[in-house]
Parts: structure tokens; C-alpha cells; sequence
């Protein structure tokens, strides 16, 4: 998939229409083919899934959960990840913090940290 491309999956529970998210998808090696043979076919088609019972699939949001004094550094485009099927590197704050047996949930992350942290990673070394 090219980088940038507009993804558009669905429908889910629980999902927004018109909401931005981040996806980890899954390539299925097999397309998806036309279930009837017609003139105007378009074909098979690539096809992708969100994995992990739909915890890779991450809603972005502007959110007011972050650290800071003034409101505006608390407020800022956020991110929500399930920790339990996403592991965050331990240098990227998420909010509320976590303690030492956090309950089962998802945290907020600021998503030009967590975007910045999928480029370095997505970057090959040299």
C-alpha cells in the first residue's frame, strides 16, 4: 500500500463514521473475488484486515488528558491505544499513566509522538 493512500474499512461497531483512525492492518493473501460474473466486474481486489479482535484499530481524537500546566499543553490531538494488544515504548507517556498491574484499558498517546515513533520504525537503517 502506498504510503499516505486513504484506507477506508468498516463497518465495526463502535466506530465513528467520518473519524480519522490509525489501522495495523494484516495483508490476506488471498483477494477478495466478485461473487457473481458481470459485465462491469472491477475484478479482484486487495484486501486488508484489522487484527487483534479490532484492537489495532486506534481513534484519534482531540483530547485534554495530557500533562502540562496551561490548558494548552494538555490539550492536543491524541490517540487511543489498548495497551494490552499495543505496546508503547517505554519513553512515549500515555494518559492516564499507567501503574504498576494496570487494569484492562486503553490510554491516550499525543499522535505526533506515536506517528513520529511509526516513521522511525518504518524507515530502513542504513
Amino acid at each position: 500500500m502506498p504510503r499516505g493512500a486513504a484506507v477506508y474499512f468498516g463497518p465495526f461497531v463502535g466506530e465513528k463514521l467520518g473519524w480519522e483512525y490509525v489501522l495495523f492492518l494484516r495483508n490476506v493473501t488471498k483477494p477478495i473475488t466478485p461473487k457473481t460474473t458481470a459485465t462491469a466486474s472491477y475484478g479482484t481486489i486487495p484486501y486488508f484486515e484489522v487484527f487483534n479482535e479490532g484492537y489495532s484499530s486506534m481513534e484519534t481524537s482531540y483530547a485534554c488528558v495530557f500533562d502540562g500546566k496551561e490548558i494548552a499543553q494538555k490539550c492536543d490531538d491524541g490517540l487511543r491505544v489498548c495497551t494490552d494488544y499495543i505496546k508503547l515504548p517505554k519513553s512515549m507517556p500515555a494518559f492516564p499513566p499507567e501503574v504498576n498491574d494496570p487494569p484492562f484499558g486503553c490510554r491516550w498517546v499525543r499522535k505526533a509522538v506515536f506517528i513520529s515513533v511509526l516513521g522511525t520504525l518504518a524507515t530502513p537503517k542504513k
